[in-house]
């Protein structure tokens, strides 16, 4: 008789149902994408996704480039191409994964899209992962799928942003310690570190990460790990790692801020009431009951019956706490897209109301009683918080751009894109995402024209009149002009009106070539973008474009941006 390894196959068994799982969700993740047409929609969603899009883009082309001696240079002189480079505001990991992704799968926003899909799902698989041993595999199952169908995840996977990947390497880094915690094993504070590194690597919030371990020894109960040297020890790679690239890129550490001082208490006043609310308008009155139960369930509860809280939810509640202490203390901007991370924490803790209240109430056989009674509660949280259909976005832009190439300009284009954060950053994505077919320079007004920081602030106009634009246009110099007119008043500058004034002069050398609609916010507009053609640019381009006209102007002394 030939012996069987049972545990072999459970292990083979136990991967094919997370590869399973993990299809599933991804297929969900991109169906809520179609449905919400984020397949054709620009690079307009969010003000940074061009940034982001833009440098996995540089990343790609430096990887096949092959050339690795001088990576400042090369960013350089794709940023004069492409001017919406991101890496330096951002820690690099999206931007080498999603290179790495296009060197696989291709480059296009829907494959870009794709791989936010499977970040989606990784977190959802992670979801699944906490809950099955805890909750049972029903209610983990369900709770993975609430999570991918959340508008608020829904939003940032309709997008090219970073919210799930980092929340994916906090979730990760999470378990690994709670696993810590509960064996002790040197492996899983070594995953712990890695995962935390990752995270930080992603974006700079994660650095709350680092309140985590102390939270959870609180809540947990768990004082016996201030002897452990592991335990201390598991700071020193993240350090080692993440602080110098922080301490080397102060853009980070400054720029993203909202308020001058670093620590602010009218900040944290009003971030503490505007970041709670929006807890509850993105999960919803019934989610919230549903996770205060799930606390008292897996926390109080157990404190009441002199048990030991399990250490995964003490760790649950820990990354939930940090998180928010993080952004009601550190400066940044109100969006609930930074609400994302502390999600897995809501869903899970909702998930186990679930549990609990069918506890309370059943009246089948227990194991009936939670199929039935857990699949009913899913479908009815699944169906109140989910089906998000976006039909507010920014578009037109793109199809400006590809209008240039009929209108017959020089071979190798000098295109300025007059316009807001989201018409600038989607026709420099569209350019560099059309690199290998079209040899295209694009130009942002927001650089030439003004000097403002990261958020907008601190607006200085370089130039009083339209004279010195023109003069300006005809020293780089400019084949065309796409010119938006509508930029709303949260973004109009006076340069804009300054290059309007320029292309109507009659006697400029400017000629309109189209008009085209656009998309603002949701908002239809007919011919709201001009493309403006200089009749004497071969004339004038003899020498080439003035790159160095373009560095002075950009200020490229500073931080790319």
């Amino acid at each position: 008789m030939t012996g069987v390894d049972v545990k072999s196959n459970t292990v083979n068994n136990n991967y094919l149902t997370y590869l399973l799982i993990l299809i599933l969700l991804f297929l969900e993740a991109v169906t809520l994408q179609w449905l919400n047409g984020s397949f054709e929609k620009e690079y307009a969603n969010f003000p940074d996704e061009a940034a982001h899009y833009v440098s996995a883009l540089m990343v790609h082309d430096y990887l096949l480039e092959g050339n690795f001696s001088n990576p400042m240079k090369f960013a350089e002189e794709y940023y004069l191409d492409y001017p919406k480079v991101a890496i330096g505001h951002w820690p690099p990991l999206l931007y080498g994964l999603l290179a790495l992704w296009f060197i696989v799968f291709g480059i296009s926003k829907v494959s870009a899209l794709c791989f936010m899909a499977l970040t989606s799902a990784g977190v959802g698989l992670a979801i699944y992962s906490i809950a099955k041993s805890s909750l049972g595999n029903v209610a983990a199952l369900f709770a993975a799928i609430l999570f991918v169908a959340l508008p608020l995840s829904q939003v940032c996977a309709n997008a090219i942003m970073l919210e799930h990947l980092v929340t994916l390497m906090t979730l990760l880094s999470v378990i690994f310690l709670a696993k810590f915690v509960d064996n002790e094993k040197v492996i899983n504070i070594l995953l712990f570190s890695m995962f935390a590194v990752l995270a930080i690597f992603t974006r700079g919030s994660a650095w709350s990460i680092g309140l985590i371990p102390g939270l959870l020894m609180i809540i947990a109960w768990r004082f016996n790990l201030l002897k452990n040297i592991y335990f201390w020890m598991s700071a020193i790679p993240v350090l080692v790692i993440c602080l110098p690239w922080y301490l080397a890129m102060p853009s980070i550490n400054l720029g993203a801020f909202s308020e001058v001082s670093l620590f602010s208490y009218e900040f944290t006043k009003k971030a503490f009431v505007w970041f709670g609310n929006q807890i509850y308008v993105q999960t919803g009155a019934l989610v919230i009951i549903l996770a205060l139960i799930g606390v008292w369930s897996k926390i109080f509860k157990q404190y009441f019956i002199n048990q030991k809280v399990e250490v995964v939810w003490a760790a649950l509640a820990a990354m939930f706490i940090a998180s928010y202490f993080m952004h009601i203390i550190i400066p940044a901007a109100f969006t609930h897209r930074y609400l994302l991370v502390m999600m897995p924490a809501v869903v899970l803790f909702s998930a186990a109301g679930v549990v609990q209240i069918v506890e309370w109430f059943s009246i089948l056989s227990r194991k009936n009683s939670v199929y039935v009674s857990t699949f009913v509660g899913f479908a009815v949280l699944y169906g109140v918080t989910s089906f998000y259909l976006n039909g507010v976005d920014n578009h037109g832009y793109k199809q400006a751009y590809q209008s240039v190439s009929g209108l017959q300009v020089d071979e190798k284009s000098v295109v300025l894109i007059v316009s807001d954060v989201y018409g600038e950053g989607s026709v420099v994505a569209s350019a560099a995402s059309e690199a290998s077919t079209t040899e295209m320079t694009v130009l942002r007004g927001s650089k030439l024209f003004i000097y403002e920081d990261w958020m907008g602030r601190n607006s200085e106009e370089k130039f009083s009149s339209y004279e010195e634009v023109l003069e300006v246009l005809s020293n780089i110099p400019v084949d065309v002009v796409i010119l938006d007119n509508k930029v709303s008043e949260q973004w109009h500058r006076n340069y804009h009106d300054l290059v309007k004034a320029a292309m109507k002069d009659t006697n400029s050398g400017w000629h309109l070539r189209r008009k085209f609609p656009v998309t603002k916010y949701g908002v239809y507009h007919n011919e709201g973008i001009e493309v403006y053609v200089s009749e004497s640019i071969k004339a004038e381009k003899q020498n080439g474009i003035d790159y160095q006209l373009v560095k002075a102007l950009y200020g490229m002394d500073k931080h790319l941006k």
